[in-house]
């Protein structure tokens, strides 16, 4: 059976969207309870997380987590997902998830 180019075409099409395909689905918006730190444990607002940057760190209690656009702006921050704390030094930071680490505080 020969099928032309735009039959091919569409049927991949149709197949894509019938398994979720990645390449045609990008999610708008991930849940706040899907954000994982770079270990892949959820990160939830109240929790304590550190990075290490510049041959320090920030650490401190997850006050909010940006997960659209919408939010992002009105957050002033950009490319959402984003975890917004204050560091031990009472700067707010804004970090993305991956790059993060839960820990307990520095009692």
């Amino acid at each position: 059976m020969l099928l032309s180019f735009s039959t091919l075409v569409s049927r991949r099409a149709i197949l894509c969207l019938l398994s979720s395909c990645t390449i045609l689905h990008t999610p708008i918006a991930m849940p706040a309870s899907k954000v994982q730190d770079k270990n892949g444990q959820e990160i939830h607002e109240g929790d304590y997380v550190f990075t290490r940057i510049r041959g320090g760190s920030h650490q401190g209690k997850v006050e909010k987590i940006v997960t659209d656009e919408e939010e992002a702006e009105k957050e002033d921050v950009k490319n959402p997902p984003k975890v917004i704390y204050k560091d031990q030094h009472g700067h707010r930071v804004a970090h993305n998830p991956g790059t993060l680490e839960k820990t307990q505080p520095d009692e």
